[in-house]
C-alpha cells in the first residue's frame, strides 16, 4: 500500500510507463485505446492508487498490478461484450469491487451504458468519485446495493443486454443474481480461473434450466501469464426466469 506524497508520485509516474505494456496486450487483441480513453483509464488507476492509501480497496494498488493485470484482465473481454451488443447496449456489473471489470470495460465501451453494483459503501463511495474523475457520469451509474435486492426491482430485472462478474463468488451463486437482471437473448459473461470452471461449471448447470439459461461458450481471451489461465464462461438468457429468483443467499447455501 501507497504511504506517502512521493510514492505515490512516483506511481503516477509509474502509471503513464505501465501504458506502454497494456498498449502491446491489447494490440494483441485488436484493442487500440484512443488518447480520450488512456486519460480516462490514467484518471481511475490513479484515484484508485490515492484512495488505496487509506481505504482498503484492492490488495495492491501498484500500477503492474492495477494497469497489467486487473485492467488488462477486464479489458480482456471488451471484445465479447461488443460481440454480444444485439439491440442494446446496456451492462451490469455484478459485485464491481474497486470497478473490474465494469469501469475500464466502459471507458472503451463508449456507446454503452454501465450500472455497477456494489453493496460495501466504502467502495461504491470510491466508485462515484472514479466515474466523475472519468468524465462518465452521463452513463456509468452505481447501484449502492446487492444484486439479488437490484433484480426485484421492476425498472432493473430483465433489463440488461450483458452483465459481467468477476471475482465475486461461486459460478452458481453468479448465475443465480446476474441471470434475472438480464433480458431474454441477453448473456452473462462470468470471469474465472481454468480451475475454477472445472470445478464449478457442474453445479451451474444444474442451477441454469430453472433460471432459464444455458452455457453456450467458454472462451480464454488472453493466454495462461505467470500460472493463471483466465476464462471467460457466457452464458445466455433463452426465456424469461421464474419471480422466486433469486432466493436469499441463506436458502441458496441450504440449497432449497
Amino acid at each position: 500500500m501507497i504511504t506517502s506524497e512521493s510514492s505515490l508520485s512516483e506511481a503516477t509516474n509509474s502509471f503513464e510507463q505501465a501504458l506502454e505494456p497494456l498498449r502491446r496486450k491489447l494490440a494483441a487483441l485488436e484493442i487500440c485505446l484512443s488518447e480520450k480513453q488512456e486519460e480516462r483509464l490514467l484518471s481511475f488507476c490513479r484515484l484508485l492508487a490515492k484512495r488505496n492509501q487509506n481505504v482498503n480497496l484492492v490488495a495492491k494498488a501498484d500500477p503492474a498490478n492495477v494497469l497489467l493485470e486487473r485492467v488488462m484482465d477486464s479489458l480482456t473481454i471488451a471484445p465479447l461484450v461488443q460481440r454480444l451488443a444485439g439491440a442494446g447496449k446496456s451492462l451490469v456489473d455484478i459485485g464491481s469491487g474497486a470497478g473490474f471489470p465494469g469501469l475500464p470495460l466502459a471507458i472503451i465501451l463508449d456507446d454503452w451504458s454501465v450500472t455497477l453494483v456494489e453493496s460495501v459503501r466504502k467502495k461504491t463511495d470510491f466508485l462515484v468519485e472514479a466515474i466523475a474523475a472519468a468524465d462518465l457520469t452521463e452513463r456509468v451509474q452505481v447501484a449502492h446495493e446487492r444484486a439479488e435486492s437490484l433484480a426485484r426491482r421492476p425498472k432493473q430485472r430483465e433489463s440488461f443486454d450483458v452483465a459481467t462478474a468477476r471475482a465475486v463468488g461461486s459460478l452458481e451463486i453468479i448465475c443465480e443474481f446476474a441471470i434475472p437482471l438480464l433480458r431474454v437473448g441477453g448473456t452473462l459473461i462470468a470471469q474465472k480461473s481454468a480451475r475454477q470452471i472445472e470445478e464449478e461449471a457442474s453445479l451451474a448447470k444444474a442451477v441454469l434450466p430453472a433460471l432459464g439459461a444455458k452455457i453456450v461458450e467458454i472462451v480464454h481471451p488472453w493466454p495462461a501469464s505467470e500460472g493463471k489461465e483466465r476464462v471467460a464462461i457466457l452464458i445466455q438468457k433463452t426465456q424469461h426466469t421464474p419471480e422466486k429468483f433469486p432466493r436469499p443467499m441463506s436458502r441458496i447455501r441450504r440449497n432449497v
